[in-house]
């Protein structure tokens, strides 16, 4: 899980997101309160500059709606997602570094480290 990754290599997470709950929102914030100064998050922020920032990552979690799935399909990072059917079948077959994420959150561990070191990451 992402956990393992943290343990791995100095890794700091950008989390995006809009339209967030106040209880979700509260809970992420007391998250960065705490020092957990690998974690920024970035809420409700301007669009465009989070689409770009999106398609810049290293790593790219996506989630499953269209506006972070044209990021993952445009971005140029390592991308760890969960497939969603109804738009994967339209993603070219040859697209580059996709990890599956699984329902229950697990992915293949050995594929994300290999892609770091090709990617020098």
């Amino acid at each position: 899980n992402i956990s393992d990754i943290r343990e791995l290599r100095n890794i700091v997470f950008h989390i995006y997101s809009w339209d967030m709950s106040k209880q979700e929102r509260d809970m992420l914030l007391m998250y960065e309160c705490l020092g957990r100064r690998e974690v920024i998050l970035h809420i409700d922020e301007d669009v465009f500059s989070t689409f770009y920032h999106l398609t810049k990552a290293d790593i790219f979690v996506s989630g499953q709606g269209a506006f972070s799935l044209m990021a993952n399909y445009l971005g140029g990072g390592i991308k760890l997602t969960t497939p969603f059917y109804i738009h994967w079948k339209d993603f070219p077959e040859d697209i580059q570094d996709i990890i599956e994420v699984k329902p229950d959150g697990s992915f293949d561990q050995n594929k994300l480290l290999k892609a770091l070191e090709i990617k020098n990451v």
